[in-house]
């Protein structure tokens, strides 16, 4: 049995060792953080921005956004965003909605672009790194956006197998901005999944 802070301590554990696997590597990736983790977290939050990662907004708490009063679920992802931007100094502007729930109440309200993904590895509910490895060596594709969770050391284990894998099939890990730009840009109101060509 688990208690809160001894899960609280192995997952910064996980998120450190993912993060300096990334830094050894040379490879960016693109985090959406919960408000409710930030405090305590800063300097990981920093790492992530001094390595070049894209850091944007998941929620202030895991919850469907689609389900929330729309005063709340604004409520809910502003304060997340003021929370990114007093230890980063920069305001996001891209958001993973949890479970990819958005609607246009949302998108009015908030100058966010919504990104979502195509490839779900399951990571979260398999715990399982070589199943991780096997759904994104199967089914990935130029342009993919690939979802994996920096909470299990599954992952993490995943994460440096499909790197060099990756890009021995000659594939260049980048963030969302990175390849959205290469990609032509975004159009503000459309929903991200992939940017296949």
């Amino acid at each position: 049995v688990h208690n809160a802070q001894t899960v609280f301590d192995e997952t910064l554990t996980v998120a450190k060792e993912l993060l300096d696997g990334l830094r050894e590597r040379n490879v960016k990736a693109s985090f959406f953080l919960l408000g409710e983790n930030i405090p305590g977290n800063e300097q990981l939050i920093r790492q992530m921005k001094e390595d070049g990662h894209l850091i944007g907004t998941h929620c202030y708490r895991h919850v469907d956004l689609t389900k929330e009063d729309a005063e709340t679920a604004i409520s809910m992802i502003r304060k997340t965003n003021r929370e990114i931007e007093a230890v980063t100094g920069e305001e996001p502007v891209y958001i993973r909605p949890p479970y990819g729930k958005w609607n246009g109440q949302l998108e009015d309200a908030l100058d966010m672009t919504p990104v979502l993904w195509d490839i779900d590895t399951l990571d979260w509910k398999t715990k399982n790194a070589q199943n991780t490895i096997n759904v994104v060596l199967s089914s990935v594709k130029d342009g993919d956006i690939i979802l994996m969770h920096d909470l299990y050391g599954t992952s993490a284990d995943a994460a440096v197998v499909l790197i060099p894998e990756l890009k021995k099939r000659g594939y260049q890990l980048v963030t969302v901005s990175e390849m959205a730009s290469l990609r032509g840009g975004m159009t503000p109101g459309q929903v991200y999944h992939s940017f296949r060509p």
